[in-house]
């Protein structure tokens, strides 16, 4: 609207008056201070969040390894009961592969199991310790890339125990070591490991 002018004892004033103290026309904009304050506590919130997230990520892959390595645990004993040795080659086993799944030759073991998030080979050593592992597959790093291994041994090795469920890492082999490790210790519950054969072995189940 228009706005028009009147004098008032002298003086010239606006007829219209100024917004009250509490109208949208007198809010004012945030200050720096304040504004500082909503960056540090959204950096703040984004540090503990981040890495939350890629952990329960990361767990949501458990159950798939988890599964996998049971069944290959069962067909491993029915294959001892029958011929009196384990073996390492996934077709003399009676286990149904997951979807997707090829065999393929890995540098540590005579073969494996390759699926998009893990390769599952059966291990021993001179000391006839049997464990299948569930190696993490990251992106496209191959099965050399090193980050966690689940694992169920078929004998035991010291305080390790035949059937024991482990989240397993060797520091130095790993990569981003001290990420690892923490996820272990997360999925086991406890920072008490097993040091056996260069590796840290941490108790699931």
């Amino acid at each position: 609207p228009h706005k028009f002018r009147v004098k008032l004892r002298g003086k010239i004033k606006n007829a219209n008056p100024p917004p009250p103290p509490h109208s949208p026309l007198r809010i004012k904009g945030f200050t720096l201070i304040e504004l500082l304050v909503v960056v540090l506590i959204i950096g703040i919130l984004t540090a503990i969040a981040i890495p939350q997230y890629k952990f329960l990520i990361e767990k949501t892959y458990y159950s798939e390894a988890s599964k996998m390595l049971k069944a290959l645990t069962t067909a491993e004993d029915i294959y001892f009961l029958t011929n009196g040795v384990y073996t390492t080659k996934f077709n003399d086993l009676d286990v149904s592969l997951p979807e997707g799944s090829q065999i393929a030759s890995c540098n540590y073991v005579q073969e494996c199991i390759k699926t998009k998030n893990f390769y599952y080979s059966i291990y021993y050593n001179s000391d006839n310790f049997w464990t299948i592992q569930a190696r993490r597959v990251i992106g496209n790093t191959g099965h050399n890339y090193q980050t966690y291994i689940y694992q169920i041994p078929l004998t035991n090795a010291g305080d390790i125990k035949r059937g024991n469920l482990l989240c397993a890492i060797a520091p130095s082999l790993t990569t981003d070591i001290n990420k690892w490790r923490n996820f272990c210790k997360k999925m086991s519950g406890s920072s008490t490991y097993t040091a056996i054969y260069g590796g840290e072995l941490y108790l699931i189940q």
